[in-house]
């Protein structure tokens, strides 16, 4: 497939890095934006200025950036000086252009043979509007900024933010750019309906819609964090330095007296050490010492923390092929039902992809004495438990997530057997493979090529989603963390018809212990300050909208075509109406509420914050009735 020329990839490179991060902080409250629709009928809806403050004044000074919007975000509808409040700004809302007013010509374009016609319109429509405001404004004040590290550090000296994470934060920025390129630069071949779940779990090509540092595109096809922001002792990783796609897992063997195991994992493993150990005759007395995987690229970090533990050599490996978290992966010439999910010492969001003893802990509990129990239609929705756990024991939590592992369920292949086409949730809503499409995976493979195959598509999408997520929130308290990375759609191969869907990943769901223990006579059984405890009901409500409406749902309906016109929104609407009691809390709470609060990911990395979300009370973050009435 034809690629770009350089220049316009490291463009679209830093778009997809700069606007993640500027959506961020425009829609978190941290900068200010106002939007004025424009009355030419092109390509260009509108102009958005993005402020410092909130006061929308058009003086030079107080704007941090322009951007031209390809539609209408979700706003105040009160005007103030003309100007509209942006609530919420999507990456989507705006065409691939970033300017700000300065004291002369300040373009990052060096080679501008790439740039189109509409680049150059888009451009003199904002000038136009800009000069009829500040009529002493020049053509070179208007420049083209697009560099995110440059946008943020202006944005982040304003506020005061201290100079090493001002530091850390742009060069995570900067990685993400440089991976995101890379990628845009080795695109993989465009997946078919008859592609195996492991080559969709491996085509996300941009991935995270919103966070500027977890956009999760592939190295030569794998998704993985585009930031890779590692922290030494390991080295960092960029392009193609290490085949993410099919990591090397590597065997370390522990004093049982310094291994926390949970259910039954060394029996779950026996087949891939016996396979391993048979090209060895040094292993430490499985009388003291316990073999547990672990990620190639962790090996640094173990020997930094743990000095007990003993690398078996490198031949005593295995490969593995990666799935869209990076750090899970599986193992099918050994492991045809399993997969593991293992630690990687790099920095995502305002996380390391580590496994806490939280999490171990949690994992094979729940699966154990809660899943049974849970009110599902077993035809729509699967769940992979965890079946084991393993963990370093250390007092410090944050040492012994860097040396854990995690067996869980893997039904996938049988699926597949079984006549299914299997694909992670996140693929559909990628583009084809190029970093200027306008056409998604779903549009392009389903041959949803009409209006009518569309809205056909995602009602059932919607239906069967629902009815697979909101029983166990409704009659449970629990939510799942139901986001496009966690869930897997599952099709019938022969007709393209979804039939239901899989779950994965318990690390970040919610349940109200009462209303657990009042429907299924069980409780959580976690350790003390667990983050998946939600205190007040409202919490798993909270957290079932942002991943299941906001982050997954919403991309399907804008990537269908339908979020501008309210079509996919009518459809949610409707079956949320027909499935929720309207005497239920959760009605009130999605249907009746002007907003919901949501996950401040910029925020969040500002406070240098993981377990505890910081969600904004103040701001409608997530407006859910906006969103569903469109």
């Amino acid at each position: 497939m034809p690629v770009p020329s350089a220049s316009k990839t490291t463009h679209f490179a830093q778009f997809a890095t700069t606007s993640r991060l500027l959506s961020c902080l425009v829609t978190e409250g941290l900068l200010h934006a106002y939007m004025q629709p424009l009355s030419n009928k092109d390509e260009m809806k509108a102009v958005c200025l993005i402020y410092y403050n909130e006061v929308a004044e058009l003086r030079p000074e107080v704007i941090h950036s322009v951007i031209p919007l390809k539609g209408i975000p979700i706003i105040d509808t009160n005007d103030v000086n003309g100007l509209y409040k942006v609530e919420l700004l999507d990456p989507m809302d705006m065409l691939p252009a970033i300017y700000t007013i300065s004291s002369s010509l300040q373009s990052e374009y060096k080679d501008t043979t790439w740039i189109e016609h509409g680049y150059l319109q888009w451009k003199q429509a904002t000038y136009n509007y800009l000069l009829s405001k500040l009529p002493g404004l020049s053509k070179s004040n208007l420049s083209d900024r697009i560099d995110g590290a440059g946008l943020w550090t202006s944005f982040a000296e304003k506020i005061k933010v201290s100079a090493p994470l001002v530091d850390q934060i742009a060069k995570e920025l900067n990685s993400s750019i440089i991976n995101q390129r890379y990628i845009y630069e080795h695109p993989r071949s465009l997946p078919s309906f008859k592609s195996s779940f492991i080559e969709w779990e491996q085509c996300v090509f941009e991935g995270h819609a919103t966070h500027p540092v977890t956009i999760i595109p592939g190295q030569v096809g794998f998704i993985i964090t585009t930031s890779r922001f590692t922290i030494p002792p390991m080295p960092s990783i960029e392009g193609d330095d290490y085949d993410l796609a099919h990591p090397n897992i590597r065997i370390a063997a522990i004093p049982r007296s310094s291994l926390i195991l949970t259910g039954s994992f060394e029996k779950l493993l026996q087949p891939m050490m016996k396979i391993i150990l048979e090209k060895t005759n040094n292993v430490p007395d499985s009388n003291h010492y316990a073999l547990i995987p672990v990620h190639e690229l962790q090996l640094p970090n173990i020997k930094h923390l743990f000095k007990d533990i003993i690398i078996l050599p490198e031949d005593c490996s295995v490969q593995a092929q990666a799935l869209t978290s990076l750090r899970s992966v599986v193992v099918p010439e050994i492991f045809r039902d399993l997969s593991l999910k293992l630690c990687v010492g790099m920095k995502v969001s305002s996380a390391m992809r580590t496994i806490t003893p939280f999490t171990t802990y949690f994992g094979p509990r729940f699966s154990e004495h809660v899943v049974p129990r849970l009110t599902i239609n077993k035809q729509i929705l699967q769940i992979e438990r965890e079946l084991a756990s393993a963990c370093y024991k250390h007092d410090d939590f944050d040492v012994a997530k860097h040396c854990s592992c995690v067996v869980r369920d893997s039904f996938e292949s049988r699926n597949e057997a079984n006549g299914e086409t299997v694909v992670v949730c996140a693929a559909l809503v990628e583009k084809c493979q190029t970093p200027d499409s306008n056409v998604s995976l779903v549009e392009n493979v389903w041959g949803l090529d009409t209006e009518e195959k569309k809205i056909k598509f995602l009602d059932r999408y919607i239906k069967l989603s629902l009815e697979a997520f909101l029983p166990p929130c409704l009659h449970n308290g629990v939510a799942f963390e139901a986001h496009g990375q966690n869930t897997l759609a599952r099709f019938d191969s022969k007709t393209k018809e979804l039939i239901g869907f899989t779950i994965r990943d318990f690390g970040g769901i919610k349940g109200h212990q009462e209303t657990l223990m009042k429907s299924c006579g069980v409780k959580f059984d976690v350790l003390p300050d667990s983050c998946v405890i939600a205190e007040e009901i409202d919490g798993v409500y909270k957290l079932l909208y942002h991943t299941l409406i906001y982050s997954h749902l919403h991309r399907l309906i804008r990537v269908l075509g339908m979020h501008y016109n309210g079509l996919g929104w009518s459809i949610l609407r409707r079956y949320l109406k027909a499935m929720i009691p309207q005497e239920h809390p959760l009605y009130k709470a999605w249907l009746l509420q002007s907003g919901i609060p949501g996950k401040c990911l910029m925020q969040m990395k500002i406070d240098e914050l993981y377990r505890d979300d910081v969600q904004d009370q103040e701001t409608k973050t997530q407006d859910a009735t906006e969103l569903l009435n469109r």
